[in-house]
């Protein structure tokens, strides 16, 4: 599969851009090492509809939402390094 769009981290902005982009119907790889920086927070806050929301709930309804796109795959694995490579840019 070549992807359109590569996102970083599986947090409620990447869970988000994840979904738009899958309803978009744009290929998207989704790397998610489980190790949310928000980890040590009990509660989410400021998501419509969500707000109070435990971080493990967010994460399942979102992820829920998200595999009904087929064109979005999630990869649980951490990003160490990216590198550019030189590539023709269509204009």
């Amino acid at each position: 599969m070549v992807e359109d769009c590569a996102i970083i981290g599986g947090g409620p902005a990447g869970l988000n851009a994840a979904l738009v982009l899958g309803r978009a119907r744009r290929q998207v790889l989704l790397f998610d090492n489980n190790k949310p920086r928000n980890g040590v927070t009990n509660e989410s806050h400021g998501f419509i509809t969500r707000d109070g929301v435990s971080l493990k709930e967010f994460r399942r309804i979102a992820q829920q939402e998200i595999y009904y796109y087929p064109s979005v795959e999630c990869v649980n694995e951490q990003v160490i390094e990216i590198e550019q490579e030189n590539k023709k840019i269509l204009s």
